[in-house]
């Protein structure tokens, strides 16, 4: 499977768990710059994590080194 079909059943499936037509927001959390590609194509947030994309030049996204600092917590609220 691509990542945005991932990404898009996930979606999916949080959806009808929760009873939800839609939400106000979706932020994809990723490792790697295809995680980026994806979120682009599905038009929706990322957060990119980790020394992969700290090296990257242009950053358009908000990135974190890892999961556990308070910056990664206040942006998700």
């Amino acid at each position: 499977h691509d990542r945005t079909q991932i990404i898009q059943t996930a979606i999916a499936r949080s959806k009808a768990f929760y009873k939800k037509d839609s939400y106000q927001k979706i932020i994809y959390v990723g490792d790697r710059l295809w995680d980026r590609k994806a979120a682009l194509e599905l038009n929706i947030d990322f957060i990119g994590v980790g020394d992969h994309l700290a090296s990257l030049e242009v950053k358009d996204f908000f990135h974190v080194d890892h999961y556990e600092t308070p910056e990664f917590l206040s942006y998700l609220r």
